[in-house]
């Protein structure tokens, strides 16, 4: 197989870690005639458009959606083999040359997920753990010809389990080892405003919990194979209670009708039935707990 990697940098809003994250694709062990580097963002900055004239980066402008800004990258590059970027975090400098040669030594591969080394904004080491497939944007490199691109426009969240449904629903090799290859920065939100006030994060995390449902229960029309919905309703059980516990107002239903939301896995069932009873037994309580809990954690990332 022929391998030509195209690297894209989506950035929104966010100026300050942008150049950080070119250079960190830009300064590459892989030789640059094997990968090409292509930036989408919504905003001009002398320094950092300066830096891409320079070195014959590609550079997008545009307003949109995530989903979108991924597209129009998508659109204009030119390899068989995409690797993404967010704007906050950085690679590792053999990160290409490593997925470089996972893909050329294997044709049968459509999707790796590296692992990634967790720092805060100061870049410093924090502990930070989450083993799933599809975390982090900036740590999926996946074989372009199975990306369903005509839906991928239209997502507004969660791009990176839509990247690792693709993959599911190809039905051919899917890859995730320990081999750190991504610097991932932990901080509150996209746009780095910190929420000072328990009650506001609440809200804020309300909305992005809705937005992410939102797009689980599309997934649920779009993909068919049995992994595939499998994974979607194990997310969209994990999602739900999440968006239980930041709901003050709502209050709990009959077992049935907390269970049976979508077609769901037996684990997944056992999961809700012991959930739904700490919240009917403690609802006010262990809300708060789970909210307080995450509030000090975004708290901690942000210092």
């Amino acid at each position: 197989m022929n391998v030509y990697i195209s690297v894209i940098i989506t950035a929104y809003n966010r100026k300050e870690y942008l150049l950080n994250a070119i250079k960190s694709v830009f300064n590459q062990t892989l030789p640059k005639d094997k990968y090409e580097i292509i930036v989408v963002k919504n905003f001009n900055d002398d320094k950092i458009d300066d830096f891409i004239n320079r070195n014959n980066i590609k550079n997008i402008l545009m307003v949109g959606k995530l989903g979108g800004f991924l597209n129009a990258g998508i659109k204009v590059s030119n390899g068989n083999i995409l690797s993404f970027l967010d704007d906050d975090d950085l690679f590792f400098s053999n990160k290409l040359e490593y997925v470089y040669n996972l893909f050329n030594n294997d044709a049968y591969l459509v999707y790796y997920h590296n692992n990634y080394f967790p720092i805060n904004i100061k870049n410093e080491y924090i502990k930070f753990k989450n083993n799933s497939p599809d975390f982090n944007t900036s740590c999926i490199n996946i074989k372009k010809d199975i990306i369903n691109v005509d839906y991928l426009k239209k997502i507004f969240a969660s791009p990176d389990t839509f990247m690792y449904l693709c993959a599911l629903e190809s039905n051919k090799k899917v890859i995730k080892n320990k081999i750190k290859l991504t610097y991932y920065t932990v901080h509150n939100s996209t746009s780095n405003t910190f929420k000072d006030n328990i009650e506001e994060f609440n809200n804020e995390q309300l909305e992005f919990i809705n937005n992410i449902l939102y797009n689980f229960y599309k997934f649920n029309d779009l993909f068919k194979l049995k992994e595939s919905i499998r994974y979607i309703n194990s997310q969209i059980t994990n999602w739900e209670i999440s968006k239980f516990s930041f709901n003050m107002d709502k209050k709990p239903g009959n077992l049935l009708d907390f269970i049976l939301f979508n077609r769901t896995s037996i684990e997944n069932t056992v999961i809700k039935i012991f959930m739904y009873s700490l919240i009917r037994i403690y609802p006010t309580y262990f809300r708060r707990y789970i909210q307080r809990k995450r509030f000090i954690n975004s708290v901690k990332h942000n210092n």
